[in-house]
């Protein structure tokens, strides 16, 4: 097999630059090396472009670099005049706004460089939750009752009134084109809205309220590989807090996963099909966590969310989910490279 070079990119200028770190971190350390030369290429937090290297071959560092393209690639060109490096294909772990919404993605086509994951439209749609709920509800897949509201009307105090009298409470308040939740906000009582509406209004985007139900959260993996798309057994994120935010998804030790979740065999097929329902209908390739809501009350199910850069920390469910296919990490990364590569001989 032919070994090739890949970028790894990561860090950004979004909130979710230190999960980003942490995911290039478990991403580097699980490559092939028989399959994959991979470079460590970081972006700051003022979106400077940094690329580490060995020195004197024990020492490794980060130099400043520039990303240059003539239209039939990339190159990360050191400053300091040292070895350029060409990658073959792209895998961004680049979490959050920049590199998850499309516009990474949007740049490599231009620059045509095949890179991991979805493409521009399907990472531009997916990060927005308000445009995946109505096409899961066009689908015929159920969402927890939800209101949106833009910059404008937010502030106006025309939200709090329509949440008020058609959500009731509690409600959750958050960001429409958020992650790790930021800027999320439950809320109780009338009066906690226009703190909640500011907060979520701190990150880009739309505003979206969603109705509170008591419910189980699960999680599930997919995967396509070959022309066939596969779809991991769900997860169930276990929590003590009121939901599952920043500190409980990456520090808190309060908070769990149990793979696989201890569902009915009812559920698991609901879950299955309407990952795979969603996965097409929103044209994701090779790979998505996609998320529901299980009403501890009706047992019913409803679809959340769709993450097409799931996280690849320590901690994630992602390439957990995936080893319930048979498919562990390194096997996992060496099947995203293929596919960025069109399943070539590598």
């Amino acid at each position: 097999m032919k070994r090739v070079r890949v970028a790894v990119i990561f860090g950004g200028k979004s909130r979710e630059h230190d999960v980003s770190v942490l995911s290039a971190k478990a991403v580097l350390s699980h490559i092939d090396k028989n399959v994959a030369e991979a470079a460590a290429v970081m972006i700051s937090r003022d979106g400077g472009i940094y690329i580490q290297r060995e020195t004197a071959g024990i020492c490794r560092q980060y130099v400043p670099a520039e990303l240059c393209t003539d239209g039939h690639g990339i190159e990360i060109r050191p400053t300091d005049g040292g070895e350029t490096f060409r990658p073959d294909c792209v895998f961004s772990v680049l979490h959050g706004e920049y590199g998850e919404d499309g516009r990474l993605q949007g740049m490599l086509d231009m620059a045509g460089v095949p890179y991991v994951g979805c493409g521009c439209t399907s990472s531009a749609v997916c990060m927005d939750k308000i445009y995946t709920k109505i096409i899961a509800e066009h689908c015929g897949i159920p969402t927890v009752p939800w209101l949106s509201f833009d910059r404008e009307t937010a502030k106006d105090g025309q939200a709090e009134k329509e949440i008020s009298e058609k959500l009731g409470f509690p409600v959750f308040i958050k960001p429409a084109c958020g992650g790790s939740s930021f800027g999320a906000s439950s809320v109780t009582r009338p009066e906690e809205l226009c703190g909640a509406i500011a907060n979520a209004l701190s990150e880009p985007g739309r505003v979206l309220a969603e109705r509170f139900i008591p419910a189980r959260e699960l999680e599930c993996a997919v995967l396509s590989s070959d022309g066939e798309i596969i779809v991991s057994p769900p997860g169930e994120i276990i929590h003590s807090s009121g939901f599952y935010d920043y500190e409980a998804k990456y520090s808190r030790q309060d908070s769990r996963t149990e793979v696989p979740a201890d569902i009915s065999d009812e559920i698991k097929t609901k879950v299955y099909n309407y990952s795979k329902i969603l996965f097409r209908a929103l044209s994701c390739r090779q790979l998505a966590r996609i998320d529901f809501f299980l009403d501890k009350r009706t047992s019913e199910l409803y679809f959340n969310e769709v993450n097409t850069l799931p996280g690849f920390t320590d901690r994630s469910l992602y390439p957990r989910l995936i080893e319930e296919t048979g498919t562990d990490f390194e096997g996992l990364l060496t099947s995203l490279i293929r596919g960025a590569l069109n399943d070539r001989d590598i």
